[in-house]
């Protein structure tokens, strides 16, 4: 899936709470958001390349090696330049 830098992408159907791994484009950074419309009031996370091969072991802020699921949970996107 490819979008304009910036712009908030919703999850088609057919991946909308689907999604087990993610990946931007090298030179790329992404806010992955469990809310539709890139809604921020939800869980979310940042990733760039190479992504993240499961999801359900999703890296995120806090004590060293914590992990968050974020498997089949994804409604939208947004992806910047780095």
């Amino acid at each position: 899936i490819t979008s304009p830098s910036g712009t908030c992408v919703p999850l088609a159907s057919d991946l909308n709470d689907k999604v087990s791994s993610a990946g931007p484009d090298q030179g790329s950074l992404c806010y992955f958001f469990v809310n539709a419309n890139c809604d921020d009031t939800g869980d979310f996370f940042h990733v760039e390349y190479p992504g993240v091969a499961d999801l359900s072991k999703t890296p995120v802020n806090g004590p060293t090696g914590s992990t968050r699921n974020f498997e089949d949970k994804l409604s939208s996107y947004r992806c910047t330049s780095v």
